[in-house]
């Protein structure tokens, strides 16, 4: 079960924008924030760092969720 400090996040919410945080990414893919920044680390999904936040393409996001589900 993912760990869930936020209102549930949809694909429509990200719509117009260009990046995604850390806690949208692992609502959408109901994985654990944890997880998300572990796979960024690795290098298994983009990111940039600002601060100490990771930032991820939505474009990323939108690809990989059209895969998911084709």
């Amino acid at each position: 079960m993912p760990n869930i400090d936020h209102p549930p996040v949809t694909l429509e919410d990200l719509k117009g924008r260009n990046f995604a945080k850390v806690f949208e990414v692992a609502a959408i893919f109901e994985r654990d924030r944890r997880t998300i920044r572990t796979a960024i680390r690795n290098g298994d999904i983009p990111a940039v760092k600002i601060g100490a936040e990771y930032l991820i393409p939505v474009a990323w996001v939108l690809a990989q969720a059209q895969a998911v589900t084709a």
